[in-house]
């Protein structure tokens, strides 16, 4: 029997929207692939080009010869776009020793000294308006074996069990209940997490830590503290001393000096501990690392403590 001219023009509109399904089909298959391998080899570069800054901190952190650290070196040049092939990367280094160490607050080493840095860290809140409330949770976080309470952390999802003691980096503050992230906002360009032998920085040192510091000063007396410095950093621990009221000509400190007040022992002029913040883009896709910068011995060469990577 033979088949009718229509029967077989609709089996060949069929095959043929058969087989531009399966075109179409493949065509998207191969876009995908496309598209998975241009994202891909820009993340591969993109982590290039977050390892070309991270180079570039690390050379100029090793040049620095360390022995007065400031404002006005060239590890602490303000961040630039640098063009690089397919992109482009910018990035800062920020002093962590003008910062207030939270691990001054876990444990440490006892005595009086440990006592006039919590005070000075609950100044640091106040001038910052961070609660008290937020104050605590953010010390019982701190306490060594970890908050006397834990209910709000096995309340939380996922539940957790903080160990308590020092901190490897400030983002960890992010897993505290009670610490709000506004206030958390607050403190974040004030605070550090470092070893907790770390001294501050009095060239470095933010201008509300620095009150912090010095609570006998009055704001204007801070203000003009802060324009000395900017113009004369300061090369020795006893001249701030004397410029501050707390030590006299000749003496490393005055004799009537008390725990509860800031000692030549916790501060310094120079500075070990640097954190750069990196940021990559190649067209809409973005890479972000930070890294915490420890510098040692010319001999040894400046140590990546620890390194965290964002990329697609």
């Amino acid at each position: 029997m033979k088949a009718s001219p229509g029967f077989v023009l609709v089996n060949a509109l069929v095959l043929v929207a058969a087989l531009a399904a399966l075109a179409v089909l493949l065509l998207a298959r191969a876009e995908g692939g496309r598209q998975r391998l241009a994202g891909g080899i820009d993340a591969e570069q993109l982590t290039l080009n977050l390892d070309a800054f991270e180079a570039l901190a690390l050379a100029r952190i090793a040049r620095d010869d360390g022995h007065v650290d400031h404002a006005d070196e060239a590890w602490a040049a303000p961040a630039a776009t640098l063009r690089l092939d397919r992109g482009s990367v910018a990035g800062r280094i920020i002093d962590q020793q003008g910062r207030f160490n939270l691990n001054w607050l876990a444990g440490g080493t006892g005595g009086g000294m440990d006592g006039f840095r919590s005070d000075a860290f609950d100044r640091l809140c106040a001038r910052l308006g961070v609660s008290s409330s937020a104050n605590a949770a953010l010390r019982a976080f701190l306490r060594p074996g970890g908050p006397a309470d834990p209910g709000a952390y096995l309340l939380a999802d996922p539940p957790s069990a903080p160990l308590g003691g020092s901190l490897l980096m400030v983002s960890q503050l992010r897993a505290v209940p009670g610490l709000p992230p506004r206030a958390l906002a607050r403190l974040a360009p004030h605070i550090a997490a470092l070893d907790g032998a770390s001294r501050l920085n009095i060239n470095t040192a933010t201008p509300q830590v620095l009150a912090a510091m010095l609570p006998t000063l009055s704001q204007p007396a801070i203000d003009r503290l802060i324009s000395a410095r900017s113009a004369n950093p300061y090369t020795a621990v006893d001249a701030f001393l004397i410029d501050v009221g707390l030590a006299r000509a000749g003496d490393e400190q005055q004799a009537d000096d008390t725990p509860e007040q800031l000692s030549e022992d916790m501060i310094s002029v120079r500075s070990d501990w640097f954190l750069a913040l990196i940021d990559a883009r190649i067209d809409t896709r973005s890479a972000t690392r930070e890294l915490l910068i420890e510098r040692r011995a010319l001999s040894e060469g400046p140590r990546i403590a620890w390194r965290v990577t964002v990329r697609p």
